[in-house]
């Protein structure tokens, strides 16, 4: 599943540099996210270090954002910024979880 998603990302991205007035690249890399989502979801449920996971993502996050900004000629965050804040998130809920659990 994870080649699927690079595939289509490596097809999103083509299209945009290349071809930014065709829609069907665009379309074609929509289905990158979901199937990240759902990698960054099981990598949180069985990483056995989650800082570990995180400075993993945090390190291939920042190596991408350079060639992602000269690639767009934009200054936002690539995706995977975005996927770091939906861990964090699942690690507070996950962590909510638990101390509402301890309270009753």
């Amino acid at each position: 599943m994870q080649y699927l998603a690079m595939l289509s990302m490596l097809i999103d991205h083509i299209g945009i540099v290349f071809f930014p007035v065709e829609i069907t690249y665009r379309i074609i890399g929509r289905l990158a996210l979901p199937i990240y989502a759902f990698g960054i979801v099981q990598g949180f449920r069985h990483t056995s270090s989650f800082r570990r996971y995180v400075c993993r993502l945090m390190m291939l996050g920042a190596v991408s954002q350079i060639p992602f900004m000269l690639a767009v000629s934009d200054s936002e965050i690539n995706i995977i910024g975005t996927l770091i804040f939906c861990l964090v998130v699942l690690k507070l809920l996950g962590s909510m979880k638990i101390q509402r659990g301890k309270s009753c």
